[in-house]
């Protein structure tokens, strides 16, 4: 149960911060392209 709880727990971790390196790099991505124009 315990290890279920870990698993689930990391999986969000994990989860959460692929999300959010996904936005910052839409975001860097989104900036680069207002520099270029």
């Amino acid at each position: 149960m315990d290890d279920l709880k870990a698993l689930i727990y990391y999986a969000v971790l994990f989860g959460g911060a692929l999300l959010i390196g996904l936005y910052l790099l839409k975001a860097s991505r989104k900036s680069d392209k207002a520099h270029h124009v």
